[in-house]
């Protein structure tokens, strides 16, 4: 387990035994995802995409030859600056302005995991697991992101989560913030999701992506047998023991919104948080807000290796109380009696 930083402190990549996340700075100040996947010893920009012009694209003074912000691989992407793709970040201020742009400041390593605040959340020991903590601010806006990236030892997840910050003078509304955003390259995918009812939950249901938003969601107030805060991204030949997945689970019980937007050229933007719909919070100066807990997991051993990774993480980490790690006794269920 390790969160190292190469090319003098512009790339960063946790890595344990089995997976890697790579984070690359841009021009000092955009932060834009690089990879997610099975362990590399030290990522040196294999697979970075080259740009060219293209007709309806938005143009940008960078050291990125060609590059537009519409197919750029942002690692916690916001709209108004010519990236029309789904948005993780959105904020309104008092005079009614809406870009905000958060750009990198900072970021640095911390043992363990830092706690969230009044939600549920994945419990570790410090010394089984480190977090990556990046700082991104909007002065303008008086606004602080602050994003959490934790890498286990003997897990392929990644938890995720974010924090805003108020540091300026006029209250701020917060319209959208979400739990994960992930950049996938531009390939054929498969979703797989969980649908149901009332006593039949937990239905699966696989289809390829496609162009446009696929999105699943939950407004009634809390998460709901009708779709379940998970969704899977998969290659087209995963089975149950062989191929890519990439999961991702979201440790909410209320509102949320899971969706994934394939543009056209083929790449796919993932997220996953608080559903926005009629969501406002307040964020009062010197207030801030903390997003629920995303866990992400990748598995090259189909969608077993996937589950066994969730299994394992919430059965001992998550799951609370003295039978967390005993044989349960029997519970005589007397719901049809009362």
């Amino acid at each position: 387990m390790s969160i190292l930083f190469h090319n003098k402190g512009q790339i960063v990549q946790l890595s344990n035994d089995t997976i890697s996340y790579v984070m690359e700075i841009v021009d000092g100040k955009y932060l834009v995802h690089r990879y997610f996947g099975r362990k590399i010893r030290n990522y040196r920009g294999t697979g970075n995409p080259l740009y060219f012009k293209r007709g309806y694209n938005t143009e940008h003074d960078s050291s990125v030859e060609n590059v537009s912000f519409d197919d750029f691989p942002f690692e916690y992407p916001v709209g108004g600056h010519g990236d029309f793709r789904i948005p993780a970040f959105a904020i309104t201020q008092e005079d009614g302005i809406t870009f905000c742009e958060p750009v990198f400041k900072s970021w640095s390593v911390v043992s363990g995991k830092p706690k969230l605040q009044g939600m549920p959340q994945i419990r570790v020991n410090e010394n089984e697991s480190e977090t990556l903590e990046v700082i991104c601010e909007d002065d303008r806006a008086g606004i602080r992101l602050f994003l959490y990236y934790t890498i286990f030892e003997n897990h392929g997840i990644v938890l995720r989560h974010q924090k805003v910050e108020n540091y300026g003078k006029q209250t701020v509304f917060l319209q959208n913030i979400q739990s994960m955003s992930l950049e996938l390259p531009a390939e054929e995918y498969d979703m797989l999701s969980l649908y149901g009812t009332h006593a039949k939950e937990g239905n699966m249901q696989r289809f390829p992506l496609h162009y446009g938003i696929q999105r699943l969601e939950s407004v009634r107030g809390n998460s709901s047998p009708q779709h379940q805060p998970f969704f899977a991204i998969m290659k087209p030949e995963t089975n149950n023991v062989n191929g890519k997945v990439w999961g991702v689970h979201l440790i909410y019980s209320g509102n949320f919104l899971a969706q994934v937007e394939v543009d056209r050229y083929e790449t796919a933007r993932v997220s996953m948080g608080i559903n926005p719909f009629e969501f406002t919070w307040h964020l009062e100066p010197k207030d801030e807000f903390q997003t629920p807990e995303a866990v992400m997991v990748y598995s090259p051993a189909g969608l077993n290796g996937m589950s066994q990774n969730f299994h394992e993480l919430f059965n001992h980490r998550l799951v609370r109380g003295i039978w967390r790690e005993k044989e349960r006794p029997v519970l005589l269920n007397n719901w049809e009696a009362t």
